[in-house]
């Protein structure tokens, strides 16, 4: 829940852009590389770049 509302925040502010889909997308690979985002490993939940 916590990812999709920041994948939520990202898309919105790509609204109306051209190639917007894309540019999201990119933005949220980029939240992933960057640790903004959060997985399930072994068991714990850690930020995405751990």
């Amino acid at each position: 829940m916590r990812n999709n509302a920041i994948g939520r925040e990202i898309d919105r502010k790509r609204t109306g852009q051209i190639s917007a889909g894309t540019k999201a997308r990119d933005d949220c690979r980029s939240a992933q590389r960057n640790g903004k985002l959060w997985i399930i490993k072994s068991g714990k939940l850690v930020r995405s770049n751990q």
